[in-house]
């Protein structure tokens, strides 16, 4: 079963894409630039103002997640 994971309205700095939320267990969600993988966790940046971070290390299920939201969001058009 994938996590939970939803695009939200609010975007990279400097991507300008959406950000992904990700629900990795009951408390710990984070968000992540589909284009540019910099990373955070979701109440830190949603709710502190925290920057996105480069180098946020994904299990590779994870990453393929992140991957085909992206490639299907993208695919189906703005």
């Amino acid at each position: 079963m994938e996590p939970f994971h939803a695009f939200l309205t609010i975007k990279c700095t400097d991507c300008h894409a959406p950000l992904f939320r990700i629900g990795l267990s009951a408390n710990n969600d984070i968000v992540v630039c589909p284009v540019c993988l910099r990373a955070g966790g979701y109440d830190d940046v949603l709710e502190e103002g925290a920057e996105l971070a480069p180098g946020y290390d994904f299990s590779e299920a994870t990453r393929d997640l992140i991957r085909r939201s992206w490639e299907a969001r993208t695919a189906a058009g703005p």
